[in-house]
Parts: C-alpha cells; sequence; structure tokens
C-alpha cells in the first residue's frame, strides 16, 4: 500500500485471510516507523501471521544507528527501533534489513553493519534526486568511508566502494547544500553537527 504497511488497520486481517499456497513467500516490507503502542498492539497478529506461513518475513528498512538513523529516518527513535527489534526477534518473527544507500546515509553505514553481523541485509542505491547520489560527497569523507568500508566482512564492499567513486559535479554540490538547509529549517531538533567537518565545510 506504500508508506509504512503497519499503519494499515487491515493489513495483517487481509493477508490472514487469504488462502496463500504454503509455499509462497511474503515479505512486508516496514521501517517500523509506528508509535510503540500501536507495535505492541499488533505483535501477536505479526507472530501469529509468521506461524501461520513459514515463508512469511519482514524486511526493515534501516542502514544507521543512533542519531544518523533518527537523521535519515526523521521521526523514527533509535531507542524504539532497538526495543521492536528486540521483541521481533524474542517472538521468532523472521526479518531482514534492507538498506538504501545515499551520501547522507553511508555515514553510520558501517557502525549499522557490525551491530547486526547476525543479520542480513540487502541494499539500494540512491539515484534520484542527484543530489542524494553516494558520490555527492568530498575527498576527505569519500576517503574516511574508503577505509571504514574496506575493514567490513560485507559481499556489497565492492559495490559500496564504486558508488562513492564518481566526482559529484557542482551542481549537484549545491543542490545537496539546498535540501540540507531546507530539510533542517523545517525540523528544528536536527543537526547538521553530526556529520563530518570537512563534508559541512564543502556543501558550504
Amino acid at each position: 500500500t506504500g508508506g509504512e504497511p503497519l499503519l494499515d488497520n487491515h493489513l495483517v486481517e487481509c493477508l490472514d485471510s487469504i488462502a496463500f499456497d504454503s509455499q509462497i513467500k511474503i515479505n512486508m516490507f516496514s521501517g517500523l516507523g509506528l508509535s510503540m503502542s500501536r507495535f505492541m498492539r499488533i505483535l501477536d497478529k505479526l507472530e501469529s501471521l509468521s506461524n501461520k506461513y513459514k515463508n512469511f518475513s519482514m524486511k526493515i528498512s534501516a542502514e544507521n544507528i543512533g542519531k544518523f538513523y533518527e537523521f535519515n529516518r526523521y521521526g523514527n527513535s533509535w531507542s524504539d527501533f532497538l526495543e521492536k527489534v528486540v521483541l521481533l526477534k524474542q517472538r521468532g518473527i523472521k526479518f531482514n534489513f534492507h538498506s538504501v544507500i545515499s551520501n547522507l546515509t553511508l555515514f553510520g553505514y558501517s557502525d549499522f553493519f557490525e551491530r547486526f553481523t547476525d543479520t542480513r541485509i540487502t541494499i539500494d542505491f540512491v539515484h534520484q534526486p542527484h543530489m542524494l547520489s553516494p558520490h555527492v560527497l568530498d575527498d576527505q569523507s569519500k576517503n574516511m568511508l574508503r577505509k571504514q568500508l574496506k575493514n567490513l566482512n560485507d559481499k556489497n564492499v565492492v559495490l559500496l566502494l564504486k558508488s562513492i567513486d564518481p566526482e559529484p559535479t557542482e551542481l549537484e554540490r549545491l543542490n545537496l547544500k539546498e535540501f540540507l538547509l531546507e530539510f533542517t529549517r523545517r525540523r528544528l531538533d536536527l543537526s547538521l553537527d553530526i556529520f563530518p567537518k570537512s563534508f559541512l565545510q564543502w556543501i558550504q
């Protein structure tokens, strides 16, 4: 249905009412972007769905930890996210992570990968809008990220490194600057100070 499926009041009941073949694979994408009280209310239903369909799995959208997570997944709390992940594990609900790689989510991705080494992570790259493509970064940040990524036991390392190689255009840099200024202006509880100084100086 788009957006956050767990906010749909009829989603679980709808899936539960369909006579799926037992071999069908069901992936439910979610950013877990719902209140903890609502999450607790539907947890039993998710567990029931998971027990009914052995090929049921949640694909959780995330790629950072801490302040980077809260910046890139604005509106979500990192502590709540961790608590929800623990509850899913305790209930035996299968899940893996789906990470969207942009120039902004690359900061902190290595920490995320190291934190969840026991969970499969699939990645997609941002190509539109161009200003959020992984390569739209300053050289110093790129070198720092290369060192972090090379140390990961991640099958996607080559793709991740390749994604930051191209040189950004001046227009991409200016558009990124405008985007970040507007993004933080509308969200007064966010700060660009979490990013490296070289990156902040570069976009200025």
